[in-house]
Order: C-alpha cells, then sequence, then structure tokens
C-alpha cells in the first residue's frame, strides 16, 4: 500500500506515510480524508523517508490542499519528513508556498523533531 494513515484523536495529529510506488492521486487521499472527517485543523505528519515525491506530486498535493481550504479553512500545522536532500529542499519550498493557507509548514530530517515541533505548534493554538 502506498499510504498509510493514522489519525490519533487524543493527540489531534495525523500520522500519513507515503511508500513506493506512489502517485499525486494517491497522496492526496490523506487531504481528502481529513477534510471529510472534519479534522482538518489537526495536526499532519508526512512522513517521506521512504519514497521521494517529485515535482509534480509536491505541486499537485499543494494544489490540492489550497482548493479545499476554501471549504474547510485553514489547515492545521504540518511537519514534513524526508532524508533525501532534493526532496527535503522541494519540500520546504512548497512550504513556504503553503504558508499562505495553513497554520505552519516545516520540515525536517528526523519524525521525533518533526513531533516535538507539532506539539508545540498545536499546544499553542489551543492556548490561543
Amino acid at each position: 500500500m502506498p499510504m498509510s494513515y493514522l489519525r490519533d484523536d487524543r493527540q489531534r495529529i495525523v500520522r500519513v506515510t507515503l511508500t513506493p510506488p506512489i502517485t499525486a492521486g494517491e497522496a492526496a487521499v490523506g487531504l481528502y480524508r481529513m477534510a471529510a472527517e472534519k479534522t482538518w485543523r489537526y495536526g499532519l505528519i508526512v512522513d517521506l523517508r521512504r519514497t521521494v515525491l517529485g515535482e509534480h506530486g509536491a505541486r499537485a498535493l499543494l494544489e490540492t490542499a489550497r482548493e479545499l481550504v476554501v471549504t474547510s479553512g485553514v489547515m492545521g500545522p504540518v511537519a514534513v519528513v524526508t532524508w533525501d536532500p532534493a526532496a527535503f529542499e522541494r519540500a520546504a519550498k512548497y512550504a513556504e508556498l503553503a504558508r499562505d493557507f495553513s497554520a505552519a509548514v516545516e520540515v525536517f530530517h528526523h519524525l521525533s523533531e518533526a513531533e516535538r515541533w507539532l506539539e508545540a505548534q498545536l499546544g499553542a493554538s489551543a492556548a490561543e
């Protein structure tokens, strides 16, 4: 299966892990599911450590999220995790573009860093 989706209602986090072979449409399923399940404001961890999402896939995910903002509102914080240097650079570029419709977007090399950041983001938004 090219995508696993794990929803944690207690922590208000969705974890999406992508594995090869993955298409842009398959990757977007997680975003559609979050909107449908009313978890759009949850934190999202996108784990790309086992695959590389190409330029087309990254662009398609960005456009899908931008479209869903119209009906679901501003997206919760997003942490992207990747080890691949080219994928990290691409994710950072798209993270900058996503800041227009997401609470916060950051890219990490290590899952533990992403989890700590996301917990801090969610804690800060709960305090507001």
